[in-house]
């Protein structure tokens, strides 16, 4: 049973990134057909368009306390950059959701550990603290996410 499961898993992460792959191919072409645009005030509506989603994922001021050293925000899913926790540290975060899990990743991009998952809109944080390091997160959601790195 663990290995279909892990064969439903590995072809929906397949599927996430072809997904994203797609989705962000449709974004360039629509931008480059904005290019062509001759009346300036539709132009513009064309690229407001396209930047109001990267607008809304923005992580709201509120959700950052004043020891958060990184926070991340997005709608479904999504992999962060890299970034380096310096001391023991722990993840926040908050679902406006149906569904997330967020993966711990090394540098390196492979797989550390789940760290937070959630079912239904609203919010959490990771059971264990994590040590220093490099890290990234792949964050597997349903709906609009933000997520908070802060030291233990």
């Amino acid at each position: 049973m663990a290995g279909a499961s892990l064969v439903v898993w590995s072809l929906s992460t397949a599927a996430g990134a072809a997904a994203q792959e797609s989705r962000d191919t449709e974004v360039i072409e629509r931008l480059v057909r904005c290019i062509d645009i001759e009346r300036e005030a539709l132009r513009l509506q064309c690229y407001d368009s396209l930047v109001q989603p990267l607008a809304e994922a923005r992580v709201d001021p509120e959700f950052e306390s004043e020891s958060t050293f990184q926070s991340f925000s997005g709608r479904d899913d999504e992999d962060t950059e890299v970034f380096t926790a310096k001391q023991s540290w722990r993840l926040r975060w908050t679902l406006d959701g149906s569904l997330l899990t967020i993966e711990l990743r090394g540098r390196d991009n492979a797989l550390i550990d789940i760290v937070g998952n959630q079912i239904g809109a609203g919010h959490g944080q990771s059971e264990k603290s994590l040590p220093p390091g490099d890290y990234r997160l792949a964050v597997r959601a349903i709906g609009d996410w933000q997520v908070a790195v802060e030291p233990e």
